[in-house]
């Protein structure tokens, strides 16, 4: 868990240790192949780093337009083939 930066408050320790530790998102055991997966909200990658170690065969598509989440989570999936990066977000919202 040392190898995913994240903001120094009691609040993002606990829940990106939560999310690495696999208690926020157990495993899916009924599905026998994920291919993708898309990570809408994905902050600084916490969850894309766990799933990309849980489902290694996976294409993770982390959705995040926040600059200063983007360039954290850009840093912890640097080394990580399985993960497209692009700063972006997912909206309801019409222009």
């Amino acid at each position: 868990m040392d190898d995913v930066r994240f903001a120094n408050t009691w609040i993002s320790r606990y829940g990106y240790t939560e999310i690495l530790r696999g208690r926020t998102y157990p495993p899916i055991e009924f599905v026998d192949s994920i291919e993708m997966i898309v990570d809408v909200g994905a902050n600084v990658g916490a969850a894309t780093v766990y799933f990309s170690r849980l489902y290694p065969e996976a294409t993770i598509h982390p959705c995040e337009p926040a600059a200063a989440a983007y360039e954290l989570l850009r840093e912890n999936t640097r080394d990580l083939t399985n993960v497209s990066r692009g700063r972006s977000g997912c909206t309801t919202m019409t222009a």
